[in-house]
């Protein structure tokens, strides 16, 4: 749930029109697509959305046409379906705000208007970034009032489940509640081996983590192990469940049986029919990564090595469209390699490998792509002065310090130590 692989951005809110020829709304949901724990440095991405409704075969009932001066829903959604300026979402906002109290008065509290209303509140609520929590307490209400309503009630859980990810943005104990809400949900509706109860008791072990209660985290994740125990070796995975499990008993550091995982994700992403799924094709890669950093947590670096570089080959015969995700991954994982070689000292490998990465992050176009280029620049200098191969660890350094000085700005502390650096490189003699 929380974790999701590389860039991509498109999870989706989907409600789709039932046998009374309700309208449909598809409410897309930007979130980041990795795992939150993968992202210790970064700040999260603001979440947006925007909401559609689309007519179904016959024109929406009279029950949506303007009564009493309020717009119908077809018409709010003209007003909502777009997002503007700070200002522009505050007008939006105020319009449904308006619209849900006299809807609320109309038809009730647990129509499918105001469910429709609650949906878009939320998405612009949670655009906007004013009150995250707020638009996630409509959703959660539309939520509530769809599972009550519709006879499909598959797609609403997700949508909890995409809340509680949400809610992470503002507080790990709100979404631990609307995890363990959803949870309660599918046990209620599914039953315990519904594979939707297994990846919520994933999804409480990782927020476990993140609060660092590592015993409730555990507690979850054996629950977890449990169920998976319980299904046996099925030939199919639809769910991705043992691609969820890997990661997260990875998050866990519970290495072991996050490989177990892996390997079982990995049999399954590989079969044709996986495959029709081209999201398969990023998860298949992320799993491979894991294994490559469950090796190194477990003491063996060469296996590491070896993980890395089928991950790489993998990139190169599966992601055919050469853009800076795909630079950008298989740059980092020549650095990785380095780094394990520059470890183990051995210098001249690390720096084949840091070398094959700067062929990769030349080819970015994004910014980041000179911050991966000092970086790498900047170890290679440490490799040479490992080596006291104090010349080429100067040059090498020069041009990390130009990089800096054009990435990060003259003041920026890195672009000084170097500076600092070289000046007492040059004072011996190396120029």
């Amino acid at each position: 749930m929380f974790r999701r692989f590389a860039s991509k951005f498109n999870n989706q809110f989907a409600l789709f029109a039932n046998n009374k020829q309700r309208s449909t709304l598809i409410l897309k949901a930007i979130q980041p697509k990795r795992s939150l724990l993968a992202f210790p440095t970064l700040a999260l991405t603001s979440f947006c959305a925007l909401g559609y409704f689309y007519q179904t075969q016959t024109v929406y009932n009279a029950a949506a046409e303007p009564s009493q001066g309020l717009d119908s829903l077809e018409q709010i959604q003209e007003k909502a379906s777009e997002f503007g300026s700070l200002e522009e979402e505050k007008k939006t906002i105020e319009y449904l705000k308006r619209h849900l109290e006299a809807y609320t008065k109309l038809k009730g509290d647990k129509s499918d208007e105001v469910a429709v209303i609650l949906m878009l509140l939320a998405s612009h609520c949670i655009a906007s970034g004013e009150d995250k929590l707020e638009g996630i307490k409509y959703g959660e209400r539309s939520c509530d009032i769809f599972l009550e309503l519709e006879e499909d009630k598959h797609m609403f859980l997700d949508q909890l489940d995409d809340l509680a990810g949400m809610a992470l943005q503002v507080s790990t104990e709100e979404a631990i509640r609307l995890t363990q809400k959803a949870l309660e949900y599918k046990q209620k509706l599914k039953g315990e081996k519904y594979p939707g109860v297994i990846i919520s008791h994933l999804a409480l072990g990782e927020l476990y983590m993140i609060k660092d209660d590592k015993d409730k985290a555990n507690q979850h994740l054996d629950q977890a192990k449990n169920l998976l125990n319980s299904l046996g070796q099925p030939t199919e995975d639809p769910d991705n469940v043992n691609f969820e499990a890997c990661e997260k008993f990875h998050s866990a550091s519970r290495y072991d049986e996050s490989n177990a995982y892996c390997n079982k994700a990995i049999n399954y992403l590989k079969t044709t029919k996986a495959k029709k799924n081209g999201d398969n094709t990023l998860k298949e890669g992320r799993a491979i990564d894991i294994l490559a950093q469950n090796a190194l947590a477990l003491g063996n670096a060469e296996q590491s090595v070896e993980h890395l570089l089928i991950l790489n080959d993998f990139l190169e015969k599966n992601l055919t469209e050469k853009n800076d995700p795909y630079f950008y991954s298989k740059g980092q994982n020549f650095v990785k390699v380095g780094n394990i070689y520059f470890d183990k000292e051995d210098y001249e490998k690390a720096l084949q490998n840091f070398r094959q990465a700067l062929d990769q992050f030349q080819h970015v176009k994004q910014e980041g792509g000179q911050v991966l280029v000092y970086i790498t620049k900047r170890t290679m200098a440490d490799v040479f002065a490992a080596q006291r191969e104090f010349q080429k660890a100067h040059d090498i350094l020069k041009e990390a310090y130009q990089v800096a000085k054009a990435t990060f700005g003259e003041s920026h502390p890195n672009t000084k130590n170097d500076e600092l650096l070289l000046k007492d490189l040059e004072s011996r003699g190396y120029k």
